[in-house]
């Protein structure tokens, strides 16, 4: 949209600008020594330093400002100033990527690795780590499947992102949709067999035993069927 309404007279790729053109970034190159490489992989690797160096040294900082603001301005964090800075590097990974992936590429990975993540682990430092490897078999599946299919590789690259968000949220060890199901009826079997504890042993060596504690009894109390 703001493509069309401000930049209507400019000839530029709209389908580019959204999605990059991964393919052709060994085209702008740089000479650093005696190689010539591309500059997205120079500016990406810069920024992909500075981001694992800001967020290993001040984990501790980021993980309590995130979590208890309160706790944080009590230590003395300044929990604004982490925020800002972390906003800066967000920002500044953003500039980086659109030459190279347009603007729905880093969206997609900025928002659906770490989503994923999310729904397999609980653990902060765990969820840093599955993101990562959520973010590099989307890449290269994406790519590959790009090639094979004559699409869009940062288009199929986005794609990827969310099968591997569909496939967390359907098998996911904990928050996945089987997990649950199961889990439920884990549990409900789970209360069936305290009813049936508690019922026997109410009325264990009593006069009603004979009565209560039978089949066609637990059929009539419980409502349980004949199985």
């Amino acid at each position: 949209l703001l493509l069309n309404l401000y930049a209507r007279d400019v000839h530029i790729d709209t389908h580019t600008v959204l999605l990059g053109e991964i393919g052709f970034v060994w085209l702008d190159t740089l000479t650093i020594g005696d190689y010539r490489v591309p500059q997205a992989l120079v500016w990406m690797g810069a920024m992909t330093l500075v981001n694992a160096a800001f967020v290993t040294l001040f984990y501790k900082e980021l993980k309590i400002a995130t979590f208890d603001e309160a706790l944080a301005r009590a230590l003395g964090l300044a929990p604004g100033v982490l925020f800002y800075l972390l906003l800066l590097l967000t920002s500044g990974t953003a500039v980086a990527a659109f030459d190279a992936v347009g603007a729905v590429l880093f969206v997609a990975f900025v928002i659906v690795p770490p989503s994923t993540a999310y729904l397999l682990t609980d653990r902060l430092w765990m969820m840093f780590i599955l993101g990562a490897l959520v973010s590099i078999a989307s890449s290269v599946s994406g790519y590959f499947l790009a090639v094979a299919w004559n699409v869009s590789i940062g288009g199929m690259m986005a794609v990827m992102t969310g099968v591997f968000l569909l496939l967390a949220f359907l098998v996911g060890p904990r928050y996945g949709m089987v997990a649950q199901v199961l889990r439920r009826r884990g549990q409900r079997r789970v209360n069936e067999i305290r009813t049936l504890t508690v019922h026997l042993y109410n009325h264990e060596d009593g006069p009603e035993q004979w009565v209560e504690n039978v089949t066609q009894a637990l059929r009539e109390h419980l409502l349980w069927d004949g199985a």
